[in-house]
């Protein structure tokens, strides 16, 4: 399908009741992750103020818990900063499921009217021009295709916000508490991304090979399927089936490949983010001992 056919219908692919949930779901998101950013400030206050009896940096949560208890040490104020971060819990569990659901309303509007608007743009094809394409191609352009845009909008569009977002707002929370805790804690970020990028290169590569491994799978079962009176009329059942084995089994070996590199991909990024716990955890340790950092902060 050429670009220029839905040129001009962005407003009727993306109409604005959609963006516009999809801006309430993002606020909703962003909301839930200032509050779970939050917890572990409610846990410095907790350990350091409550349980510990010591003085607690200034800071916009401690101002926050102050307007509603007096942090001293003992158990009513443990009682009441758990009962603070039980509530920050639900309203952040409450927020980030109304943002899903909205999420997936806008996205399933958008992709019906994306799906729409690619049948009826097939259907407008000259006969020379659907005589040059596959069938199973112009299929997947109108099934997986649209699924895959599916995907990248209810995963990746609103939670993409949400996590650059966190990011940039736990490492100036960090950064507060204590700098070089903070460069430490957020070293394999470049790392991480780096590798992620590279990683994202490589596989739209072998992504594109198995999307036309697909293709010619698809193109043999719509082939088998609806020549199936021809088929049954010259006993070339064996052959079809055969046909569509080969294609299958070339597909599959593909999506192995892939499948392969995406579970060796995420178990190096656990690695490095277990080695990234143990110094943080060591570093932090060692602060405290210094007397440059608290438990609590830790």
């Amino acid at each position: 399908m050429s670009g220029e056919k839905l040129k001009g219908k962005g407003d009727v692919i993306f109409p604005k009741t959609a963006v516009f949930i999809y801006i309430v779901a993002i606020i909703l998101i962003l909301l839930k992750e200032v509050l779970v950013a939050s917890l572990p400030l409610m846990l410095n206050i907790m350990v350091d103020g409550a349980v510990l009896g010591k003085e607690v940096q200034a800071s916009t949560a401690l101002s926050f818990v102050s307007l509603f208890i007096k942090v001293e040490k003992g158990f009513a104020s443990i009682a009441s900063l758990s009962l603070i971060m039980f509530l920050f819990y639900v309203l952040a569990t409450g927020s980030a499921y109304i943002s899903d659901v909205l999420n997936a309303i806008a996205t399933e509007d958008i992709t019906k009217r994306l799906r729409d608007a690619m049948h009826k743009s097939i259907q407008r094809f000259t006969y020379q021009h659907y005589m040059n394409c596959e069938t199973g191609d112009l299929i997947q352009r109108c099934t997986s295709n649209i699924e895959t845009i599916k995907t990248t909008l209810n995963h990746f569009f609103v939670k993409g916000v949400a996590i650059i977002f966190s990011v940039l707002y736990i490492f100036s929370l960090m950064w507060s508490q204590n700098p070089k805790m903070a460069l430490l804690s957020s070293i394999t970020i470049p790392i991480i991304f780096l590798s992620s990028f590279l990683f994202f290169v490589y596989v739209k590569k072998r992504n594109e090979i198995a999307y036309k491994k697909e293709a010619i799978m698809t193109q043999a079962a719509q082939e088998s399927l609806t020549g199936m009176r021809v088929v049954k009329a010259f006993s070339m059942q064996t052959y079809e089936i055969g046909k569509f084995e080969e294609a299958s089994e070339i597909y599959t070996k593909e999506q192995y490949k892939i499948n392969m590199l995406d579970s060796f991909f995420w178990a190096t990024l656990d690695a490095i983010t277990f080695i990234q716990i143990i110094f943080v955890t060591f570093y932090g340790s060692y602060l405290v001992y210094l007397g440059e950092m608290t438990m609590g902060q830790v």
